[in-house]
């Protein structure tokens, strides 16, 4: 499976939320060319986050709701619900401008494999530029938003994705505090943590800080080593 997206998008709203608009154009032009799902004057497609993994399997729920959060906090997707079954959460998103995203493309463009530039697609449309490689690019700079340099071994998504949400809780970061949080994430790592999935965790649960799974607490090991001396005289 291949996924595309707009080097143009790209560079203005990241690689992440490009290929996310590239997956709903791709649905919104297949239900307007079979005339479905138009509601309130705009075509929508529906889609779940978990389900959304399963088509983006390289991605975390917390990744993918984080960059669909991004799209709607930027006004480039608006979301509803006109499920039937009101305990039905599936989620319904379209292009809150539908002129600039969709345009006069058709679905019939994107089986197009020769390399085009955006204004061939339409010239409102940014659609669909088949210069594209789906496979995403190394992060070579590594440096958050705010000209923070960080380790290569995490993740610039996830830092830059704990980092917003700090900053939308009211709670940013200093640069000192940020050294503390890498220094606090590289003895994780050296324990066998992941800690791009550490801080995936703290920013869908909105934490300040990042923290592992609990372990057995110290009195169920007392208890444990207990037994075992028990057990080795045979009481």
């Amino acid at each position: 499976m291949e996924h595309l997206f707009s080097v143009t998008v790209a560079k203005e709203y990241g690689v992440s939320c490009a290929i996310i608009i590239r997956h709903i154009q791709f649905w919104l032009l297949k239900n307007r060319a079979n005339n479905t799902n138009f509601i309130d004057k705009r075509t929508w497609t529906y889609w779940t986050i978990k389900g959304l993994t399963s088509v983006f399997p390289y991605w975390t729920e917390p990744q993918i709701k984080r960059t669909i959060q991004t799209l709607l906090f930027k006004e480039v997707l608006i979301k509803d619900n006109f499920n039937e079954n009101k305990w039905d959460k599936t989620t319904w998103y379209s292009f809150k401008d539908q002129e600039k995203w969709l345009g006069e493309s058709s679905l019939s463009e994107l089986s197009i494999q020769t390399p085009r530039t955006d204004h061939m697609v339409s010239s409102r449309a940014h659609a669909f530029p088949q210069e594209i490689n789906t496979t995403i690019l190394p992060e070579d700079n590594k440096t958050d938003k705010e000209g923070f340099q960080i380790p290569e071994w995490i993740s610039l998504e996830s830092w830059n994705g704990f980092v917003d949400m700090r900053n939308e809780i009211k709670k940013p970061m200093s640069p000192r505090a940020k050294k503390t949080l890498i220094n606090k994430l590289d003895k994780y790592k050296s324990s066998g943590i992941n800690p791009n999935e550490l801080l995936d965790e703290a920013e869908f649960r909105r934490w300040q800080s990042v923290y592992p799974e609990k372990k057995q607490t110290q009195k169920q090991d007392t208890h444990d080593h207990n037994a075992e001396y028990f057990k080795s005289r045979g009481l």
